[in-house]
């Protein structure tokens, strides 16, 4: 993918996050403010790639990799584990169902936006 299309997905995941946090889409995410929705939002992107390129080659069926609802299950697995990591008072995902919900949208809005960028 060429820089500007990886900036625009990082500033559109950025402000997702932040409006999810920021008006309490889902009850038990919480994030400090734009620079740490960026943080996540970057640190999802690395997760996500380095988490792919471990399937692909690892040989794990490219119809697995490719599902959507594999994104969503990896979403919601790299916002559990960026929240154990990051400072509570920075980003704070409550539980699993949280992380979930709050991927499911992360992940649909994403989606969206490749169709748009492509």
């Amino acid at each position: 993918m060429e820089p500007k299309k990886v900036l625009i997905h990082l500033l559109f995941t950025t402000a997702i996050i932040y409006l999810l946090a920021l008006k309490n889409v889902i009850p038990g995410m919480s994030v400090s403010g734009l620079y740490s929705a960026l943080v996540v939002a970057g640190l999802m992107g690395l997760l996500s790639i380095a988490a792919r390129t471990i399937l692909v080659t690892s040989r794990v069926p490219m119809k697995l990799v490719t599902l959507w609802l594999f994104t969503v299950v990896l979403n919601t697995v790299i916002l559990m584990f960026i929240s154990q990591f990051m400072d509570h008072d920075q980003f704070f995902i409550e539980s699993w169902l949280t992380a979930f919900l709050s991927a499911l949208i992360i992940s649909g809005a994403q989606t969206a936006m490749h169709k748009v960028t492509d």
